[in-house]
This record gives C-alpha cells, sequence and structure tokens, in this order.
C-alpha cells in the first residue's frame, strides 16, 4: 500500500530534478560513509581495539540501512553479511578469528566495488582513530526528542516532563544529529518520517549513534504500523517502535528498561567476622565485584547493623568470641523479617558433622575460609540473585512493584528508629487518588490499574533516590522522605510531584483524561511512633480532601 501525502503544486520535471538532485546526494554520502568505515576498519585491522570494532559494527549497521532505502539491495546484503560476520565479537574480548576478517575484507572490496569507490592504497595513521574520537565530549541526562509535528512534540514532552524526565526538543533532524554527536544523550526519541528524503535523515541519527562506545539508546514513534519500517528501524539499530497515540505510561515502561540496562542496585553484604584482617580481605573481594560489604566486627552489634544496612546476604565467621556464628544465626531467625535472609558461614573446619550442624541452627552454606576470592564471588552470586528475587516477590505489591503495606510500615518504624537516634528528621507524606472510583466506574478497573502504575512510575522516578515509596492499601500511597531539613523542603518535593502527575494525560479507550492526588504531610519530632506519625498524616491527607483535593497539607 502507498502512502499518501499532501498534495503539492510541484511540476513533473521539478519533482524530476529534486528526485536526481537527492539520489546525488545519496550516492556521494554512502561513498563517504563507505570510506569512513574501511579506515576504522583498517585501523582496527592494523592494532585491534574493541572500541574500533563496536565503530566498525556501527557503519556496517548504518550503510546497511542507507543502500537498502536507496534500493541498491545487492550492497546491502553486502554490508548486512559483513555487520553479521562481526556481531558474535562485539561482547565478548576475543578477537574476529582470522577467517572473519578476511571474510570482512572480501565483503567491503565487492561493496566499494558495487558503489564505485576505488581501494584506498594507503592505511590511515591509528592517531586518527583514537577512541576520543567517536566519543562525544559530553553526556546528558536528557531525552532529545525530534518530531516533524512540533506540537506533538511538545505534547509528547509535557507528558514525559510529568514523570520527572529532562526534555530538549529539536526544530529539525540535522540539529538533532549534530547534537547528538556533541553531547550524548540519555535516549532519542524520534518520529519516523516516512516520506523518503527524512528517512534518509532517520537512519543516519539512528546509526551514528551506534558509533559511539556507550550506544543511545533510540525509540522511533510513528503513526505507520507499518512492517517494512519497522524492519528497517530494527536493521538500522533502534531499540523500541511505538504506534501513535503514544501510550505515556508504555513509553516510560521502555524508557525506564532502556536507560536503566540490566543492571541493578549492587548486592549489600554483611561481613561479620571478628578478625579484621580476614574481614578486610573478604570484603575487598566482594568490592572487586561491584558489590557493596559492610563489616562488622563484634557480632553483638550485628542485628543492629542489619536494620539500618538491609543485607541481601550475611557472610559470617562461624567461630567468634562472645557469640559463635550458630548462635547468631539463630537470634537472626527469631525475627520473621530475616527468615528468609541467606546466612553463609566461612569456616576453616569443613567436616560433614560441622556442615550439618550449621544448617541445622540456620545456616544455608559453608564455605572455606581461605576460599579463593573469585571461587568465593561465583558461590555467592546465585544464591544472592535468588534471594533478592525472592525478597521482592515478599516485599512488593504485585501491581506496582513498590513495598506493600506491611514493609512500608516495617521500613518506617526502622527509618524513624535512625533519625532519632540521629537527632535527623523524616517526613512521611500520605497520597491517595482523587476521585478514583469515578476513574474505574468511566474507564474500567484495567484503565485504573493503569493509573496506578503511573503514580507508581512518578513516584519513584521524582524521588530521590534514599526516599522510600510504597503501596499503603488501594489507591494510597505512602512516601518516607528520609533527612529532609524541614516542613519546607518535605512540602517543595512533594508539591513537585504533585504538579508532575496532574499534567499526565491517561488514556481510557479513545478518551483521554487527567488524574490528581491529596497529600498529608506529617513530620518527626519528639518521640512520635510510626503510628502516631501514619495517623497524623492520613488526617492531614484527608484535610487536603476536605479542602478541595489536588493540594497538599501539614499536620500541625
Amino acid at each position: 500500500m502507498t502512502a499518501q501525502f499532501p498534495s503539492q503544486q510541484v511540476t513533473p520535471c521539478k519533482r524530476e530534478m529534486e528526485r536526481e538532485k537527492r539520489q546525488k546526494r545519496y550516492a556521494a554520502d554512502l561513498r563517504g560513509k563507505l570510506g569512513e568505515l574501511r579506515n576504522v576498519w583498517d585501523a582496527y585491522r592494523e592494532r585491534p581495539d574493541a572500541q574500533l570494532l563496536r565503530s566498525t559494527h556501527g557503519w556496517l549497521r548504518l550503510l546497511t540501512g542507507l543502500t537498502a532505502l536507496t534500493g541498491r539491495e545487492d550492497a546491502a546484503n553486502l554490508a548486512l553479511r559483513a555487520t553479521d560476520k562481526l556481531a558474535p565479537y562485539l561482547d565478548t574480548p576475543q578477537s574476529p578469528a582470522a577467517d572473519a576478517s578476511q571474510k570482512v575484507d572480501t565483503l567491503l572490496e565487492e561493496l566499494a566495488r558495487e558503489l564505485g569507490l576505488p581501494r584506498s592504497k594507503q592505511p590511515p595513521r591509528l592517531s586518527e582513530f583514537a577512541t576520543g574520537e567517536f566519543c562525544p565530549m559530553a553526556r546528558t541526562s536528557d531525552i532529545y526528542i525530534y518530531d516533524s509535528d512540533s506540537r506533538a512534540a511538545k505534547e509528547l514532552a509535557g507528558q514525559l516532563e510529568g514523570f520527572g524526565y529532562s526534555l530538549r526538543i529539536f526544530p529539525d533532524m540535522l540539529a538533532l544529529q549534530d547534537m547528538v554527536m556533541e553531547v550524548l544523550p540519555a535516549a532519542v526519541i524520534l518520529d519516523s518520517p516516512v516520506r523518503e528524503g527524512r528517512m534518509h535523515e532517520l537512519i543516519c541519527v539512528i546509526g551514528e549513534t551506534s558509533l559511539v562506545e556507550s550506544c543511545v539508546p533510540v525509540l522511533v514513534v510513528s503513526d505507520r504500523d507499518d512492517l517494512l519500517l519497522r524492519l528497517l528501524a530494527v536493521r538500522c539499530g533502534a531499540s523500541a517502535f511505538l504506534t501513535k497515540p503514544v501510550n505515556p505510561a508504555a513509553l516510560v515502561d521502555k524508557l525506564d528498561a532502556l536507560i536503566a540496562g540490566p543492571g541493578h542496585e549492587p548486592y549489600r553484604i554483611l561481613v561479620v567476622d571478628d578478625d579484621q584482617q580476614a574481614a578486610e580481605r573478604t570484603a575487598q573481594a566482594l568490592s572487586n565485584r561491584g558489590w557493596q560489604p559492610l563489616i562488622v566486627g563484634n557480632p553483638l552489634q550485628a542485628l543492629e547493623r542489619m536494620t539500618e544496612f538491609r543485607p541481601d546476604l550475611i557472610l559470617m565467621d562461624l567461630y567468634m568470641p562472645e557469640c559463635s556464628g550458630m548462635e547468631l544465626a539463630e537470634v537472626i531467625r527469631q525475627k520473621d523479617e530475616h527468615i528468609g535472609l541467606p546466612i553463609v558461614f566461612l569456616s576453616s573446619c569443613g567436616d560433614m558433622a560441622t556442615r550439618m550442624a550449621a544448617m541445622i541452627r540456620g545456616g544455608d552454606d559453608i564455605l572455606p575460609k581461605d576460599m579463593d576470592p573469585v571461587m568465593l564471588v561465583r558461590a555467592l552470586e546465585g544464591r544472592l540473585g535468588r534471594s533478592r528475587d525472592m525478597r521482592r516477590l515478599m516485599d512488593r505489591d504485585s501491581l506496582t512493584g513498590l513495598v506493600n503495606h506491611t514493609n512500608i510500615k516495617l521500613r518506617l518504624a526502622s527509618e524513624l528508629s535512625r533519625t532519632q537516634r540521629q537527632g535527623a528528621t523524616l517526613a512521611l507524606a500520605m497520597i491517595d487518588l482523587d476521585r478514583f472510583k469515578n476513574v474505574n466506574d468511566t474507564y474500567g478497573h484495567l484503565t485504573g490499574d493503569l493509573v496506578l502504575k503511573s503514580l507508581a512510575k512518578t513516584l519513584k522516578r521524582r524521588l530521590r533516590k534514599a526516599d522510600i515509596v510504597g503501596r499503603y492499601g488501594g489507591e494510597e500511597f505512602a512516601v518516607i522522605l528520609v533527612d529532609v531539613q524541614g516542613e519546607r523542603e518535605a512540602m517543595a518535593i512533594m508539591d513537585s510531584i504533585r504538579k508532575g502527575f496532574a499534567r499526565i494525560r491517561h488514556r481510557g479507550g479513545d478518551r483521554e483524561f487527567n488524574v490528581t492526588f491529596s497529600c498529608g504531610l506529617a513530620l518527626s519530632s519528639g518521640g512520635h511512633s510510626a503510628e502516631e506519625l501514619c495517623q497524623a498524616a492520613d488526617r492531614a491527607m484527608y484535610k487536603a480532601k476536605e479542602l478541595g483535593r489536588n493540594r497538599i497539607f501539614v499536620a500541625g
């Protein structure tokens, strides 16, 4: 099916002239980019380097898209075959095998002949292709947006700002392309232009972002759900493809996944050992893996430190004065919240009787104290992953992924105890969606669930890293603002979130609507218990409702 575009007053002769001019520009561009590709590949062949290999792969993907766009199927197939030859080596320290490199050489020769470009005799100087040449001088947390409809771009930016993203809109594709190569963004969102001349620019932007060391996620949005368009975006390295009208929550899901990547918060391991040197050696091995260890030399202080540190695993010496590892494990297991916490013992005695005794008394495993650091990390890694997954299932609300009712109250009690000891201030915010029953009655419970998830995402994105947010029940959420300077700071944080969420447009069927929330704030003071703080924040929230909703009220 041929795309229909608004008719313009252009004569057949003028149209043909424009087409020829465009084709010449494309041909020159193709030859220029092939020259860049060959230079980078030659530099890699002279001195193998992971960044040069990634850059070669990026240029090949770019050429695959451009040659396919201009109807040069033979050239596109050659570029695609070369891309496939290098792909298996991108994420490994291993260099391409000799036969694979030779095959790439041959394919580039054929590609040069296909595009009418003679083979250069003199290889480039390696200094021209230092790693820094392929990376922008700066990075930003902004998301770059281009849409051929400037009004649509502004609307999309407004929606994403409500979730806490920082956006930058570009007036044309060329300006965006230039900026990407100067300042690397967190992600790029591109309207998918279907006119031939615009598609060329689209592919250049996507392709050139893959030339840098940390590839930028590129999300394509289009008013056409066209298989060929999707395929072209995939071949050029687009990270996602969404159709208009774009659901903001779905877009945020994609952005969060792509920007965050597969990484996660570092594992926290509590190391309990009275031997300071041994504890430091163990902690160093864990730190080298990117984990976060905390050493406790006195086992009698372990429970107190656990409350603040919230470890994913406890690694402790089996034999310590005052309190043995087995005794401490039994004490830890007395607390319901620590039933599933992995406890691994370190011991120089590894006989079967000792192992069985350790398991019976609350341990999960026992490892040699002089174990090789690399092997120690490997032994703990799988257990840590399972532990965190299990804790997430037990501690989290299944719909929003936030801390559930029971655990937000436990976290509040823990944080309140800490702030009272340290003389700090904590604020508790209770949030309730306004007229949420009307949303469910009008648009259905599925849409209502999406609104709840949108609020959860807004809170997670806009709160500070140390703050804690949970689903308190139904449409009510609780936020623990730790270490605030006072009422003014707590009010500013929550009011910014309130305004941002109110701007988000939700979709129910073919209709759009906005939702607001009311919030009650209570600050820790004196000897208030966690329950008293909850009640104060709850009363303040209902007072905000009485005063007209969509506002914040601070408990007196």
